[in-house]
């Protein structure tokens, strides 16, 4: 929960003040919690893979290579 001017709000409560807020403003509303969550995890996964060096190093070239 966070804490706004010393009162707890949950997630919902965060979100609803922040849909009344742009409302009020006349801004985009913002996008509702863990919407993208599943695409920041992809995301974070890719880039894990991508640091990653390849387990068994030549095993791509002897592949093409047979397959050549």
């Amino acid at each position: 929960m966070t804490c706004t001017g010393g009162i707890a709000m949950s997630i919902t409560s965060t979100y609803s003040l922040d849909v009344y807020r742009a409302v009020q403003r006349g801004e985009a509303i913002p996008p509702a919690p863990g919407r993208d969550d599943w695409r920041v995890i992809a995301e974070l996964r890719e880039a894990r893979r991508a640091a990653r060096p390849p387990r068994r190093p030549g095993l791509l070239a002897r592949i093409l290579g047979r397959l050549a």
